[in-house]
């Protein structure tokens, strides 16, 4: 019954999208994008054999095109990313790529997208719908983009969103040559899914979300196939080991919420999963302020707070089961529009710490340069990020935007 679901979805969103797209190339249109030329440098020797002191420079494009048309009734939103690198990190991802139609009360989309839910700065708790494209950095921002049919309903006692979600996107892992590698090589080819229709399982997800005075308020729940998957020791026919990935199915129960007084925001992000006959739940809370103007310039400086918690402890497939994260955000309101986001995660238990740095910059009307930092401190053998210990990195890139 799934099966056939899923195939009536996506050969009907697949002639929708064509129908609209036909229809778009005689509308005006809107092109844009960005080139960006990119070098890493790591700090230290490698952990495993194989790997490479430093990364070869790599290029990466991200394009985007917009149509509308009916009095911006209808809409084409497409997004296509690209990188081109002589490792593991060389892939291809269409971002978004659907048709949007939209009512006084009502809209629908269809094809593929990128949702983002949640209010904290460090980590998305509840941000659940997209797979994390882990080939582009450890921070788990950048996101595959996932098919779906999307339908809200808009009103004045706020927004109620469905989503069905015919087919799921595996993740993919650093080959044995690139960093940020696993000690065992994952084969996603052996991977295992708990549901008998594997990809094709029709996942679910709602959300309602609403402005209540100061107060931003998100609750969801998602039905599916876990983006996360645990990593399971095998053997494969010649007897080499190696780790396998295994999506079970969840059910997850989310809430968000924020508070905007003043200068500050206060933060939550938590929720209750079912997941493999067992329930945990997971938080995080924070805070941020923002001193405006400091000393009289056009400086903002941001000052933020959040910690988080999971208890399921050291059995967490998460960095984030019992940290603390401060930060600080500083934008020079310039011209050049610079800004600064320094960061530090400790765990309270053991006191390994990861630092981040980003810095941006605007050198032209097309061109700017962004510097990354990551470090991993202290970290030890019981610490999920402890494969990555030697990984420290700075990255230099410059953008061309058109």
């Amino acid at each position: 019954m799934k099966i056939t679901l899923w195939r009536t979805l996506s050969a009907g969103a697949f002639s929708v999208s064509c129908y609209f797209l036909l229809i778009s190339l005689v509308h005006a249109h809107e092109i844009g994008g960005e080139v960006v030329l990119d070098k890493r440098f790591f700090y230290h020797s490698p952990v495993y054999q194989n790997q490479s002191r430093h990364e070869d420079p790599s290029v990466s494009l991200e394009a985007e095109y917009y149509n509308n048309w009916d009095n911006n009734r209808h809409s084409l939103v497409s997004s296509i990313f690209y990188r081109y690198h002589n490792s593991g990190r060389k892939h291809f991802d269409i971002r978004e790529l659907y048709w949007e139609s939209v009512s006084d009360f009502w809209e629908m989309r269809i094809g593929v997208q990128k949702i983002f839910w949640g209010v904290l700065e460090f980590r998305h708790l509840v941000d659940v719908i997209n797979q994390t494209d882990a080939l582009e950095d450890l921070d788990a921002e950048s996101k595959l983009g996932q098919p779906m049919a999307n339908f809200t309903l808009v009103r004045d006692w706020g927004t109620f969103d469905l989503f069905l979600m015919p087919y799921f996107r595996k993740r993919s892992f650093a080959n044995t040559e690139d960093r940020f590698r696993t000690p065992l090589p994952v084969d996603s080819s052996e991977s295992s899914f708990e549901s008998g229709a594997e990809e094709k399982h029709l996942d679910l997800a709602l959300r309602y979300a609403h402005l209540i005075g100061d107060w931003e308020v998100g609750f969801s729940h998602f039905y599916g196939t876990n983006r996360d998957p645990s990593l399971i020791l095998v053997n494969r026919l010649d007897s080499s080991p190696v780790l396998r990935p295994h999506y079970s199915i969840i059910h997850q129960t989310a809430l968000d919420l924020q508070l905007t007084t003043g200068n500050a925001l206060f933060k939550f992000e938590g929720y209750r999963r079912v997941e493999d006959n067992s329930i945990f739940n997971t938080m995080g809370i924070g805070s941020e302020y923002t001193f405006v103007g400091v000393r009289e310039s056009e400086i903002d400086v941001g000052v933020l707070a959040e910690y988080y918690f999971d208890d399921r402890g050291n059995e967490a497939t998460t960095p984030f089961e019992n940290d603390l994260a401060l930060g600080t955000r500083i934008v020079f309101n310039d011209y050049q529009t610079t800004s600064l986001i320094v960061g530090t995660t400790v765990d309270i238990k053991d006191d390994s710490r990861f630092y981040t740095i980003e810095g941006s910059r605007r050198i032209s009307d097309q061109l700017s340069a962004e510097l990354r930092a990551r470090i991993f401190s202290n970290t030890n053998d019981t610490e999920y990020s402890y494969p990555f210990r030697q990984d420290d990195y700075f990255e230099i890139s410059i953008s061309y935007n058109f």
